[in-house]
């Protein structure tokens, strides 16, 4: 009986991010440092190891195919040296990161950070970046993995059309999504964007209204989004007030935007209109 010789093992560390897979379901989560519902999913950094001549990475295959109706998807693939140093990458950056963990999610590592920070820590670490290699759609195929439920959630979603048809009839917005419209200044091609009108400040990625149906009424609130860019900008919290006066609002400030609150939809309709004519910054500034 001849000896039974290991084959070399190829040593991967991922990232990753999760979505529902109905497309009439919103997956969102609480930001627990400001109470608030955010749709920005958390990252999922994790390892897992295959023969050198296969590259049928099954720990994908399973987080794929939860049993939760949840849809996968790896966004970046790394490839450590040895077993040694993918461990190494991946408990320093538990380490590092222990502040950004979402310990409330069970044992699963799930972190509260931009998907470009993790990116940027592996590379310092020697990892090299093997994406192109398992994240291609023959891979997708075979392992079982698609991003169709994702997909479906960002762009495909009933309550996004059923947002835009009672929403686009008053010219304030440039996208539309299943629970907000909003005004991208970036998007130029769009049909209703003003050239006219630049970034109200620089950092902010758009302005959204967010409608809110309840049982006792409905309601609405506005947000300057800059995904935690300008929060501790003093001078930016400034215009934000001038803002707020001169639309009678106080402004409220959490990590990643600024909201002013409106009684009604159609008060915040009125107001959108008001910042919009301003050219969503202060008459005095």
């Amino acid at each position: 009986m001849g000896l039974i010789v290991n084959k070399k093992k190829r040593y991967l560390n991922y990232i990753g991010r999760q979505y529902h897979t109905d497309p009439n379901i919103q997956l969102l989560y609480r930001d627990l440092t400001t109470d608030e519902l955010i749709e920005d999913t958390e990252i999922k950094c994790g390892r897992t190891s295959i023969e050198a001549d296969s590259t049928k990475a099954l720990r994908f295959s399973e987080l794929a195919r939860t049993k939760a109706p949840i849809g996968w998807i790896p966004i970046k693939v790394f490839e450590a040296e040895d077993k040694v140093m993918q461990e190494r990458i991946e408990n320093a950056f538990k380490i590092l990161c222990a502040t950004k963990r979402c310990i409330l999610n069970g044992p699963t590592e799930y972190f509260d950070l931009p998907v470009d920070t993790a990116v940027t820590f592996y590379k310092d670490q020697g990892a090299i970046d093997v994406s192109s290699e398992f994240l291609t759609k023959q891979f997708d195929k075979r392992s079982g993995l698609t991003d169709s439920g994702a997909k479906k959630v960002r762009n495909d979603s009933k309550d996004r059309d059923a947002m835009e048809a009672r929403f686009k009839g008053y010219y304030l917005f440039t996208s539309y999504h299943a629970k907000y419209c909003s005004y991208r200044f970036t998007e130029v091609d769009k049909p209703n964007h003003d050239p006219s009108i630049e970034l109200p400040f620089p950092g902010f990625k758009d302005l959204a209204f967010h409608p809110r149906w309840t049982k006792d009424g409905d309601y609405s609130f506005i947000e300057f989004y800059h995904a935690k860019v300008l929060f501790d900008n003093e001078e930016y919290k400034k215009q934000m007030r001038k803002l707020g006066e001169d639309i009678g609002i106080e402004p409220r400030f959490n990590v990643k935007g600024t909201m002013f609150d409106c009684s009604t939809i159609e008060e915040g309709i009125k107001v959108f209109k008001t910042l919009k004519a301003q050219k969503f910054v202060p008459m005095n500034s």
